[in-house]
């Protein structure tokens, strides 16, 4: 029986299913719930966007869409803004949105009965870091999402997936 299960989550709707059930597992085999998110820092989509947007305001929107390096000095001055603070920018936004999501995953842990929820948030390549968070906590199950993407989406995601079950040397239980 599990004594600690390691749940990777996203900010899909199917990554909080996967927090959901993989915390109804924790409850039922009274085991320990550590929920990991985890982000590389890349260019962001429209709905991230739209999310920074309602959380810092337009600034941040106006600083990091649209832009191509050449369009941001590397000096600090105020006008144009700098690659550091267009960096900077972006990491922060990685950070804030990944407690976002794993808030939310807290909740529907939370929901299910469990007590105590642990969450972690790193950044890194995902499939790595699942791996080596499962093995640096002693985890005994990994829980992760199958997929909730498009065909393209499925396939690049479908590999990661088979990636930590091909390499995980413990239990993997995937949510569809």
């Amino acid at each position: 029986m599990p004594h600690k299960i390691l749940a990777a989550i996203d900010g899909t709707d199917h990554g909080i299913r996967t927090a959901r059930r993989a915390a109804e597992e924790a409850r039922r085999m009274d085991a320990e719930l550590i929920l990991l998110h985890t982000f590389s820092p890349r260019e962001l989509t429209n709905d991230e966007l739209d999310y920074a947007e309602k959380r810092c305001g337009s600034d941040f929107r106006k600083l990091v869409s649209g832009g191509v390096l050449s369009q941001y000095s590397h000096e600090d001055k105020a006008s144009p803004p700098t690659i550091k603070s267009f960096i900077e920018a972006r990491d922060n936004f990685f950070r804030i949105y990944g407690e976002d999501i794993l808030d939310r995953a807290s909740e529907q842990a939370f929901e299910t009965g469990l007590d105590e929820v642990s969450t972690l948030l790193e950044e890194g390549d995902p499939c790595q870091t699942v791996l080596n968070t499962a093995r640096e906590e002693n985890v005994d199950m990994i829980v992760i999402g199958k997929s909730d993407h498009s065909a393209i989406a499925n396939f690049f995601l479908g590999n990661k997936v088979k990636k930590i079950m091909n390499e995980a040397d413990r239990t993997v239980l995937t949510v569809d």
